[in-house]
């Protein structure tokens, strides 16, 4: 209940640290999980195989949320975050040589302008 209030609170953080969103994500996932755990616990609990592959199960979806759901964002702003990087480089590049183009040509406008006077 503190999390998800602090999730709330949260909301409105910046996107390099808000992860309110997810957050409130993962506990709802956690919500589900549990209610299947307790209908698990209620049906299943005398067939011990079946009870602990259904257990099984709820706890593998409780850990790849929390992993996915936490850096997977992470990941793939970081993957923008190093092509927009990798974009402003090219484009400093290309302007730095149509600058040197543009130096070359009007060198040799004035030479040529200076050898025909």
């Amino acid at each position: 209940l503190i999390l998800t209030y602090s999730a709330y609170r949260c909301r409105n953080i910046s996107t390099e640290y808000n992860e309110s969103t997810w957050i409130g994500l993962i506990l709802w996932i956690e919500l589900q999980l549990n209610v299947m755990l307790t209908l698990l616990d209620i049906f299943l609990k005398s067939d011990e195989e079946s009870y602990l592959t259904g257990l099984s199960v709820i706890i593998f979806f409780n850990c790849i949320s929390v992993l996915l759901l936490l850096f997977v964002p992470k990941m793939i702003a970081l993957w923008n975050e190093k092509k927009e990087q990798l974009e402003k480089e090219v484009r400093r590049a290309e302007r730095l040589e149509r600058l040197r183009r543009f130096d070359a040509l009007k060198k040799a406008q004035e030479d040529e302008a200076a050898g025909i006077t």
